[in-house]
């Protein structure tokens, strides 16, 4: 393959093993050179022994190389991992009916002091990647009534008292929806949608997000889709 000058002088290495590739179209959306290529997809079934709400579809196991994406995108700055696990969040989900014909992608929303020190919103990078792979549009329809707790640091019960009653939807909703859903749905009545997080161990966030979602937009399916189950 023909390499341009910015290949020479930034050379893209593999996201899991860090070996210089000189491109290829499934490199350029996976990050991942031939050696790596199927190393994500070895456990796409959640964890024996997880509970998972069975409306919210997991993508991976939360370990080995979709740990350490996870976690370089999320505490080292690695912001190109975001669109890259989107990316391979479709290759892994994407023919499934429930994604294949919804109507709007939305991410979770991070909490405003959160997303100002990480200079982004993780959630959105991979929900923004694979609303393009989908061919349909992605939307910031909620954000965080306050601040919450880490929720891998409390217990099934306290999770959900965490974030209950901690997601609304935003004041321009429905502007964003009339500019981006085509004539007939502009309203957001019947919409089929995808609420797409890094991270899903219980359900609870994703369940709060849902009920605010819900609560704007009634006659709307939702469907969860997470990267990967935590524990």
């Amino acid at each position: 393959m023909k390499l341009n000058w910015k290949d020479w002088l930034f050379p893209r290495r593999c996201l899991l093993c860090g070996r210089v590739w000189g491109g290829g179209e499934r490199f350029e959306r996976l990050g991942l050179c031939p050696a790596c290529f199927w190393e994500p997809f070895r456990y796409s079934e959640v964890e024996e022994g997880r509970s998972v709400p069975s409306w919210i579809h997991v993508s991976f196991r939360y370990e080995d190389e979709v740990r350490r994406a996870v976690a370089v995108l999320k505490f080292e700055s690695r912001r190109d991992n975001g669109p890259m696990l989107g990316h391979w969040m479709y290759e892994e989900g994407g023919a499934l009916p429930v994604f294949s014909e919804a109507d709007l992608v939305v991410p979770v929303p991070l909490s405003v002091n959160k997303k100002k020190s990480r200079g982004y919103n993780q959630a959105a990078l991979m929900a923004e990647a694979l609303a393009g792979d989908l061919g349909i549009p992605m939307a910031d329809l909620l954000q965080r009534t306050r601040d919450t707790l880490a929720q891998k640091d409390l217990g099934d019960e306290m999770r959900l008292l965490n974030v209950e009653g901690a997601f609304e939807m935003v004041p321009d909703a429905e502007e964003k929806l009339t500019k981006l859903l085509p004539e007939g749905r502009k309203k957001g009545k019947g919409l089929r949608i995808i609420l797409v997080d890094d991270i899903c161990t219980t359900g609870a966030t994703m369940a709060s997000c849902r009920s605010a979602l819900e609560a704007g937009l009634p006659s709307s399916e939702m469907a969860g889709w997470c990267c990967s189950a935590g524990r």
